[in-house]
């Protein structure tokens, strides 16, 4: 079973490290067969092209996250306090 603290605790990590664009430690927060997917609510927002993401493998997934910092604004302070785990599989959350 996945600890939900465990996954709130590497959400908050994540995004403190994207926040403060801590490009070194960023391959460790993901598999080699990681895919990472990301739109607004709508997928019509006027900065969809900024946020649309639909990438597979840790190299692409870090390589996608390093351009898309390096073209945010500073400073950033992201939140991730409403996690809630809605499926879970061996290793998996």
């Amino acid at each position: 079973m996945i600890d939900l603290a465990a996954v709130q605790n590497l959400l908050a990590g994540w995004w403190f490290d994207y926040d403060q664009a801590n490009f070194a430690v960023w391959p460790g927060y993901f598999t080699a067969d990681t895919h990472f997917g990301c739109h607004s609510d709508s997928g019509r927002a006027p900065y969809e092209d900024f946020i649309r993401a639909d990438v597979t493998g840790r190299d692409e997934v870090v390589a996608w996250h390093v351009d898309h910092r390096n073209n945010s604004p500073y400073p950033l302070r992201h939140n991730s306090t409403n996690v809630h785990v809605t499926a879970s599989r061996p290793g998996e959350a």
